[in-house]
């Protein structure tokens, strides 16, 4: 499913019926057991342009810790 175009957490929640919570949790486990190499597209403020390359969570987060911004786009995840 990831291998044909990058998806976002709510994409993938919405595919499959399950919350957010929930597919972050099983694209963790995916991660974490699949053999194959996994990518992400980060997250990134549309106001300054600031990258949250070193996030640990897969969520979209809140606010730009540069401008305060609160435009946000969602990470992507596919496997390559």
């Amino acid at each position: 499913m990831l291998e044909a175009k990058a998806c976002t957490l709510k994409e993938i929640s919405a595919m499959f019926g399950i919350t957010v919570k929930h597919a972050e949790e099983e694209v963790m486990h995916v991660v974490k057991t699949s053999k194959q190499h996994f990518d992400i597209a980060h997250a990134k403020c549309v106001k300054c342009k600031f990258i949250f390359s070193k996030r640990d969570r897969l969520t979209k987060p809140s606010r730009c810790p540069k401008c305060k911004s609160e435009r946000i786009t969602q990470p992507a995840f596919f496997f390559v």
